[in-house]
């Protein structure tokens, strides 16, 4: 479901609803893994939905979307927002660790946004 921002800081902000759902459409075929790391059990300052991109292309247009550098395994950026990770795997059907399912992920899109949803998955 459309958010215009997530995460305390507001770490993404989509001020259309038409970039929330281009972005899903892209991180539903990208090269990224959907993680939460339980980070407490090892004296972290807490646990950690993320998001890991496994590619150098990523959007940068698409609303305000706070990219970190990447760590380790050949992963190149990375977003941590407990908040858009809880929306994605809740409300849109994306799971965590491998690849996602498109189609299942494709059901929950409204269809007044199919459109940019699969603008985003073909960018």
């Amino acid at each position: 479901m459309y958010h215009s921002y997530f995460g305390k800081l507001g770490q993404l902000r989509f001020p259309k609803p038409e970039d929330y759902y281009r972005f899903l459409g892209y991180l539903a075929h990208a090269d990224i893994k959907v993680v939460y790391e339980y980070n407490e059990d090892t004296g972290s300052w807490g646990n950690a939905g993320r998001i890991c991109f496994y590619t150098s292309r990523v959007p940068r247009n698409w609303g305000k979307i706070a990219y970190r550098e990447g760590r380790g395994d050949s992963m190149c950026y990375r977003i941590n927002c407990n908040d858009f990770v809880e929306n994605i795997v809740t409300d849109h059907g994306f799971i965590y660790g491998g690849y996602q399912d498109v189609k299942a992920i494709r059901e929950t899109i409204p269809a007044n946004y199919l459109q940019y949803f699969d603008e985003g998955y073909n960018w």
